[in-house]
């Protein structure tokens, strides 16, 4: 789907009534198979990475004979292949000559035509008109492409038939696993999220979030990978589901801003009120501060700082302070502050 909305898009007028719709679409499958590409290779990267040494080399060994076969086999074809203007000798004999009117342009001869576009597709599949269109035939071809979730690189044969090219990102350390299984987890929940607020797919979100749960049963986005399900099934109607989401929060988050949230529908009312009540407090502290008003800016911060708490801004109202600061006291106050 993803591919057919970029071919769709490269050539739909701008003007077009759909165009802003398939923009869209194309932007969120864009990432979603980002996202789908990313598990796929970390996954295989760990898997070769927990093989030891005799099945690893195995394993690359196979592979390398493998596009070492399938470069002989195209090597070959296209040293026996036809050049074009035999075919043509060869269906101008099948068909009894060209079309009437003696014209032997090859535009003219539909026959000639449907043949060429059948052996160009049997060769190169379905290719979409764009620069470099070869380069997407992987190993038949002396250049191929290969993806990661970073970039397009350019891979060329000798490249393939090198048994280092394909250790050189498998993760060995600890350290790498780590940064691997982070990787992992950060797609899946970019995965739910596309499909839950870009696609409308609940189901498929909730397929995904829940496999980030059974896969990292203590990962980086438990807390809100749980409010996530408990949003989802609400919105299907499953209370039973989401209350088990909820009570997973206030068990393991008691203090998150998502069970504030869940104990008090109008939290969040409440936070913009507060944060906007800030946001004034700290225009005037920074014209107070423009001003050379230095006193009143440390007035300002300390009230702040003492009244709220957990909120952006108030590392805001800090900076400030201590620049006020450095603007009144001597150096050694100044660094102690900034400490």
């Amino acid at each position: 789907a993803s591919a057919y909305y970029d071919s769709s898009l490269a050539i739909l007028p701008v003007v077009h009534k759909q165009y802003s719709r398939v923009q869209a679409r194309q932007q969120s499958l864009a990432e979603l198979v980002k996202n789908i590409r990313i598990i796929a290779l970390q996954d295989s990267l760990l898997r070769l990475g927990n093989m030891s040494d005799l099945e690893l080399n195995a394993y690359i060994d196979e592979l390398v004979e493998a596009t070492r076969l399938a470069e002989e086999q195209r090597q070959f074809e296209e040293a026996n292949k036809p050049t074009q203007q035999q075919q043509l000798q060869q269906l101008n004999q099948n068909s009894g000559g060209l079309a009437a009117g003696g014209t032997g342009w090859y535009f003219y001869n539909t026959s000639a035509m449907s043949f060429g576009a059948n052996d160009f597709r049997q060769k190169w599949g379905e290719r979409r008109r764009e620069d470099n269109w070869r380069r997407s035939n992987k190993r038949a071809t002396g250049v191929t492409e290969m993806e990661n979730e970073e970039d397009t690189a350019v891979v060329t044969v000798a490249q393939l038939l090198d048994p280092a090219f394909y250790k050189k990102d498998i993760p060995k350390t600890a350290e790498e696993r780590d940064s691997a299984n982070l990787k992992i987890q950060d797609a899946y929940y970019d995965l739910g999220t596309i499909y839950k607020e870009q696609l409308n797919e609940n189901q498929r979100a909730i397929k995904e979030f829940e496999t980030l749960l059974q896969r990292y049963p203590r990962g980086k986005w438990n807390l809100e990978t749980y409010y996530q399900l408990y949003r989802l099934y609400k919105a299907e109607g499953d209370e039973r589901k989401a209350q088990e989401y909820a009570n997973k929060i206030f068990k393991e988050y008691p203090d998150s801003e998502y069970a504030k949230i869940l104990r008090d529908p109008k939290y969040l009312e409440k936070l913009e009120a507060m944060r906007g009540r800030l946001g004034q407090m700290y225009d005037m502290a920074f014209s107070n501060y423009n001003n050379q008003e230095y006193e009143r800016v440390i007035e300002a911060a300390d009230s702040a700082l003492t009244k709220f708490r957990e909120d952006d801004i108030l590392s805001k109202f800090a900076l400030l302070k201590v620049m006020a600061i450095g603007a009144t006291e001597k150096l050694a106050v100044y660094r102690k502050a900034l400490e």
